[in-house]
């Protein structure tokens, strides 16, 4: 879901306590699992920013909340440099496209994997209006899964929310 974003919110308090006291929870995601959202984040080629939130220093025991969030913008840093830059657009001679017809309701899917990343995206039909204002929307990201279950007749959960927003 993070390859799709646009702009990421992350709040410290998501942080089990034990590793930020600054968290208010005994229970969440551990400070690496933390970090390594926040480095998919900054893989992200739509993202544009990225908030963190929720630091309290009063509550800091050693400043380890500080070094958590340190190392998770060390991560977004180390991510957005990994950026494939590969999001398919206009020019799509660097993808492979599969075609793929769901004959229940009679649609066709139509998916891109990218021969530099092999990351794969699915096009949402929508008129050229839509097109225009959703220009980075109607190619969703997806997985090989996706694809999987198209061929199996199911329509992926992530083309229909994206068809329902563009086309109602």
């Amino acid at each position: 879901m993070i390859r799709d974003a646009d702009m990421v919110v992350l709040d410290v308090n998501s942080i089990r306590a034990s590793d930020a006291p600054c968290s208010i929870s005994p229970h969440g995601l551990y400070g690496e699992e933390f970090c390594k959202i926040v480095n998919y984040a900054g893989m992200s080629d739509k993202l544009s920013s990225l908030c963190l939130t929720g630091i309290n220093p009063d509550r800091d025991i050693n400043g380890r909340t500080s070094h958590i969030v340190a190392h998770a913008l060390y991560y977004f840093i180390e991510g957005y440099l990994w950026r494939k830059r590969d999001f398919p657009q206009k020019d799509k001679s660097n993808y492979l496209k599969f075609t793929v017809l769901i004959e229940e309701q009679g649609d066709e899917l139509v998916f891109y994997k990218s021969k530099k990343s092999d990351r794969w995206w699915v096009e949402v039909p929508c008129s050229q209006d839509s097109k225009y204002k959703y220009f980075n929307h109607y190619i969703v990201p997806c997985n090989y899964e996706d694809y999987q279950s198209a061929m199996e007749g199911e329509v992926p959960v992530r083309w229909l929310i994206a068809y329902n927003k563009m086309n109602l």
